[in-house]
Order: structure tokens, then C-alpha cells, then sequence
């Protein structure tokens, strides 16, 4: 069901796996990051948060410069609140990132005790 064709059904699976912790799901989660409806990419995203699946930052580092600002939002939010990555991550991307990743990663930082 995470691949169905109606994308609030893929929403919903990954917002059910995240609830539900189960970690055998990280590679559809990660999958999902890159689909083409952005309700999905937020909610992978959100799972991978939830989950701390530490594994997809770099992906999440990919999402800051999505071309839907909500899923900026929700990404730069993950990367945030994945403790062990934040500082780094973050301060990279504000450094040296692409202009939307840059600009949404100095405004969680600013946002935050990271900056």
C-alpha cells in the first residue's frame, strides 16, 4: 500500500508505519522521500523523523531544496531534531548548500540553539 496509486493512501501507510516504529519499513520510507506527490515526501519525512533513521539524512539534506517550501519546512524540522546530526548538518548546508537549502537551514538555525 505504500506504492498505491492514490498518494493520501501512501501518506497514510507512511504515517501508520511511523506510528507504529516498525523499523523493516526504512527502505520504503526512504523511497518515498523522492515520490512525486509533495504530501508524500512530507510524510516520509516526518517518518524518518519520528523513527530518527539516522541513515537519511543526506536525503533529507536533499529535500531542504524541494521545490514545495512546506516540504523545506518539514525537513529542515527532521534534521533539527535529529540530535546527533543537527550542528553539522545544518551548519553545512547554511554554508554551503544550494540558495533554498541554505536559506531554510540559517532559519532553523536561527530558530534553535544551534546558530
Amino acid at each position: 500500500m505504500a506504492f498505491d496509486d492514490d498518494p493520501a493512501v501512501r501518506a497514510s501507510v507512511l504515517s501508520a508505519l511511523a506510528s507504529l516504529g516498525y523499523l523493516s519499513a526504512k527502505d520504503v520510507i526512504g523511497a518515498q522521500l523522492n515520490d512525486e506527490a509533495w504530501q508524500v515526501r512530507v510524510a516520509a519525512v516526518e517518518a524518518v523523523r519520528r523513527m530518527t533513521l539516522l541513515q537519511f539524512v543526506p536525503e533529507l539534506s536533499e529535500r531542504l531544496d524541494d521545490e514545495v517550501w512546506w516540504v523545506q519546512f518539514r525537513a529542515s524540522e527532521a534534521l533539527a531534531a535529529l540530535r546527533r546530526c543537527r550542528h553539522r548538518e545544518l551548519r553545512q548546508l547554511a554554508e554551503s548548500g544550494k540558495d533554498r537549502a541554505q536559506r531554510m537551514a540559517s532559519l532553523v538555525m536561527a530558530g534553535t540553539s544551534l546558530a
